[in-house]
């Protein structure tokens, strides 16, 4: 692999074929680049399944560079702060036999790790019940870390919505994709990243981003067309009414990414079983009533409306918070 001029040499603690992460879609390694003036930095490389970028090289390395340089050209303060602190942005791609097959990004911090074995302390994990954390000797999330939690997610999902004239749709807001570290001592300290940041794409409410949803993610809207899709398929009804309920299916907008960010609120905010993967809950509700307002509950329930134009911006949200 390389990158321009530098070279890649891999960190002691993993061989090119034992990766530190490995997703749906990629492997993670830990690696050192050397520039042509022999300055090192420690990165994290992510590398692409060979089944995901088949095919598909020139239209990711197009992609990325995209990312790349929207960063290199900001100017934007505030959205500077959301990708430096907040995500995984690409930062620069990397090639195998003169094709792109993925980039490098900063390294995750060492607080969202927890334990020996460097367990990622997923958006999932810090949803044990207190019984479960307390036996595993993780700090037990207070109202003041729960609101802070909430409050990071809002503020990485508005801000890029509000990216100068254009939006930036995530979409793959997913358990998990989210990082929360939680801070024993003040949960005022409590923060969030999200990974697969190179999931960030540009989008209009005339030209969506078309991208699939991840498993108990579903905004209602795709939910119906996924449904109704499957249902013509088995009745072999007509290809263009198939096709049509595909599409729905698979959007993204801000509206989709509301849907979500409620959806992790309302889990954050649950008590009990299944917090994983419900999509209601009125204990949730009633928790954010006393812990936080009537008015910031009122809008989260609206931001899980079936009706994708009553949700609120992701700001209304972070504002009422």
């Amino acid at each position: 692999m390389k990158i321009d001029n530098k070279r890649i040499e891999f960190a002691e603690i993993t061989k090119y074929d034992e990766p530190i992460g490995n997703g749906k879609q990629a492997f993670i390694y830990k690696a050192m680049i050397v520039d042509s003036d022999d300055e090192q930095k420690f990165v994290a490389i992510k590398k692409y399944k060979p089944e995901i970028i088949k095919g598909r090289e020139l239209a990711i390395e197009q992609h990325l560079k995209r990312l790349i340089n929207f960063k290199k050209r900001l100017e934007d303060k505030t959205i500077h702060h959301v990708i430096n602190n907040y995500t995984a942005w690409p930062l620069e791609v990397i090639y195998e036999n003169n094709k792109a097959c993925g980039f490098t990004m900063s390294l995750i911090q060492d607080k969202f790790y927890v334990g020996d074995k460097k367990i990622e302390s997923s958006f999932d994990f810090i949803l044990n019940d207190d019984e479960t954390r307390q036996r595993l000797g993780l700090p037990i999330i207070n109202s003041i870390g729960r609101k802070k939690i909430a409050d990071d997610l809002l503020y990485i999902i508005s801000s890029m919505h509000e990216c100068n004239t254009c939006q930036f749709i995530y979409g793959d807001l997913s358990a998990g994709n989210i990082l929360v570290y939680i801070d024993a001592e003040n949960q005022r300290n409590n923060s969030v990243v999200l990974l697969e940041s190179d999931s960030f794409r540009k989008a209009t409410e005339i030209h969506p981003l078309m991208q699939a949803h991840s498993p108990d993610w579903y905004p209602p809207e795709c939910t119906l067309a996924q449904n109704k899709r499957i249902e013509l398929e088995k009745r072999n009804s007509d290809i263009n009414d198939i096709i049509n309920y595909k599409v729905t299916e698979f959007i993204q907008s801000t509206r989709t990414d509301v849907y979500k960010v409620c959806l992790a609120i309302l889990r954050l905010y649950h008590k009990g079983a299944s917090r994983a993967i419900l999509h209601k809950s009125d204990i949730a509700i009633e928790n954010l009533r006393n812990e936080v307002s009537d008015e910031f509950a009122t809008l989260v329930l609206s931001g899980l409306s079936n009706n994708p134009y009553e949700r609120p911006k992701a700001r209304d949200l972070l504002n009422c918070l």
